[in-house]
């Protein structure tokens, strides 16, 4: 068990120590009719793929990315009631450099 335990927080510790930033975010449908979304990632003004999602499927109402500091990510999400149209895009921007001063 001891030995175990010492394996388990060899583990961790690194990755404790030398942790990367993460950004959360956490959307929901607010229109039952709402049969599909589609969410990507754009980082630094660039494009993203999109990522297509049934609504029945709720493991994916959340995205969590490591980030490097210093960039602007920005996540586009859209919802669509038959998967061919789609809804104007809402957007989520976190800038990372602003991340420099939770460290002080």
């Amino acid at each position: 068990m001891k030995k175990s335990l010492l394996f388990v927080l060899a583990l961790l510790l690194p990755a404790l120590c030398f942790a990367e930033y993460k950004i959360a975010w956490i959307w929901r449908i607010s229109d039952p009719k709402v049969a599909w979304v589609r969410y990507r990632v754009i980082e630094d003004k660039g494009t993203g793929n999109w990522e297509y999602v049934s609504r029945y499927d709720d493991s994916v109402m959340s995205f969590v990315l490591d980030v490097e500091k210093n960039k602007i990510y920005t996540l586009e999400v859209q919802d669509s009631y038959d998967g061919v149209w789609w809804s104007n895009s809402v957007l989520s921007e976190v800038d990372t450099s602003m991340f420099s001063m939770l460290n002080k």
